[in-house]
């Protein structure tokens, strides 16, 4: 087997949506929590055609499992972490054929703080990881990560 690292460019879009369940500590929304949720997702990678380097446009979907953490430290702000794992999750290439998909899994995380700005409303900062693979029946895989640092806005009803 042998490793091929391209330098490709691509857009990429991704998508999901779910319901869960929280797990409180306390009454107050604002306690420790966690909670389980599942949820159904799509992500795709528009790559360009090469078939020397046997790269072309995928996109994964399926249904997920998540795990969320909050633990409040001080006043209005604490700590969060969450992971979402995709289960049973289908891949398929458009445009072109890198051969049959044998298996293909995403795993998303994210660590950081947060603070409550409104009664029903907070602002987490953190890190945000994405892990994406593909692996085709020729001992071809695709594989794709990304790691973003920023904020993401919640709001509770």
């Amino acid at each position: 087997n042998s490793t091929l690292t391209t330098g490709a460019t691509a857009q990429g879009l991704e998508w999901k949506g779910g319901a869960g369940y929280s797990f409180f500590d306390s009454p107050d929304i604002r306690g420790p929590k966690a909670s389980l949720a599942v949820s159904y997702g799509s992500m795709s990678f528009d790559l360009p055609v090469d078939s020397s380097e046997l790269l072309g446009p995928v996109s994964l979907q399926g249904p997920q499992l998540g795990l969320v953490g909050d633990l409040p430290l001080r006043g209005n702000f604490g700590a969060s972490f969450s992971a979402d794992f995709g289960i049973l999750t289908r891949a398929a290439e458009t445009g072109f054929l890198s051969g049959d998909v044998t298996s293909a899994g995403v795993v998303r995380f994210s660590v950081g703080g947060y603070g409550w700005i409104q009664p029903k409303m907070r602002v987490f900062v953190g890190l945000h990881a994405v892990s994406a693979s593909v692996n085709f029946g020729d001992a071809t895989s695709l594989r794709t990560g990304t790691v973003a640092f920023g904020p993401d806005f919640h709001f509770y009803f």
